[in-house]
């Protein structure tokens, strides 16, 4: 009985593998995507970095500033990407017969880029 079970899943576990595999990929790029704004951010301001410290600011100041002017880029983007979710989203609900958003899938999205 297992392995007929196990034969009728099969092809959706493999499935839900390279699905998990393509979405481990993408997290990892949008990772290095972003600690590449950052740092290109630091980057080009390394010279006023070094004249704030010289001017007497303190080390966890520029740390909270620096997060301040690179994470201003990525949070542009996440509101553009909620806002483009928000206008495509039933667009594509058409388009699908069984998939229809509701209050909860709108809730769990917004409570996942928290």
């Amino acid at each position: 009985m297992r392995e007929i079970v196990s034969q009728t899943v099969a092809e959706r576990r493999f499935q839900m593998a390279l699905t998990v595999l393509f979405a481990l990929a993408a997290l990892c790029l949008g990772a290095v995507g972003i600690y590449g704004v950052v740092s290109y951010s630091v980057a080009c301001r390394t010279r006023e970095i070094g004249l704030r410290l010289a001017l007497g600011a303190l080390p966890g100041d520029l740390i909270r500033w620096v997060f301040a002017i690179g994470f201003r880029p990525v949070l542009a983007g996440l509101v553009a990407g909620l806002l483009a979710a928000i206008v495509i989203g039933p667009c594509a609900a058409c388009c699908t017969a069984s998939l229809q958003p509701t209050p909860s899938h709108w809730a769990s999205s917004l409570l996942s880029c928290c």
